[in-house]
């Protein structure tokens, strides 16, 4: 695990902190750019770069008390975090820095595309965080591996789109109880038009990954009906 190592760190003139960092770990030194966020907002840092250190000025008037402050050192192959507090310290490192990775940080809700049966790189210690799956399709058409039974840490809120699924699917065939899903709708729905009164119909097909040829594809079931809807003359 390859962290920014923190050399040491002073108060200036009761306004700044200025802290050393070492960059021993960065496969590059070039370009490295260096940020302050507090989960509202960012801001850009003067720095000054020494053979394998930076001195980061960071002004006192700029953090804050209510959420955590971190730094982040970058540059285009890898990012590093540092957490502020007390005692300024290294943290964790993170590959692909982004607003979801700062909001999750602050809020102590882990928002990041994993599954329980894999690690969540740049997180530590995050299995006490609420684990909420938003989905991105309606199950019940294919085979999936959410079996709540397949994790040690399963997710404590599954998002569903309707009470069919919720009870159909992901309680009677997943072994979810009622108060670990929601029939909340997904989100990536949530802005779509309403009061749209066009008759056309976007269509979607996804992948089965029992069919590999396109043989198996016109001789399957799954063709078939999307044969049927295409050409229903009720369309």
């Amino acid at each position: 695990m390859k962290k920014a190592i923190v050399v040491q760190s002073r108060v200036v003139a009761d306004t700044s902190v200025e802290i050393v960092v070492s960059l021993k770990n960065f496969i590059s030194y070039a370009g490295i750019s260096a940020v302050l966020t507090n989960g509202m907002e960012t801001i850009d840092l003067p720095y000054q770069r020494v053979k394998k250190k930076l001195t980061i000025s960071i002004p006192i008037s700029r953090l804050s008390d209510d959420v955590n402050n971190y730094i982040l050192l970058s540059n285009a192959k890898q990012k590093f975090w540092l957490k502020l507090d007390e005692h300024i310290e290294e943290v964790f490192y993170h590959v692909a820095g982004n607003k979801l990775f700062r909001l999750s940080v602050n809020k102590k809700v882990l928002v990041k595309n994993l599954l329980p049966n894999k690690p969540a790189q740049g997180f530590f210690n995050y299995e006490d965080t609420i684990k909420v799956f938003l989905q991105h399709e309606v199950l019940g058409r294919k085979p999936v591996e959410y079996d709540r039974k397949n994790y040690e840490l399963p997710f404590d809120l599954f998002i569903v789109s309707s009470d069919s699924e919720k009870y159909d699917v992901v309680m009677n065939k997943m072994g979810y109880n009622e108060e670990e899903v929601a029939a909340t709708g997904l989100a990536r729905f949530d802005n779509l038009p309403k009061g749209n009164n066009s008759k056309d119909i976007l269509l979607m097909p996804t992948w089965r990954e029992w069919i590999h040829t396109d043989e198996q594809f016109l001789k399957s079931q799954y063709y078939n009906y999307y044969n049927n809807l295409i050409n229903n003359e009720r369309l």
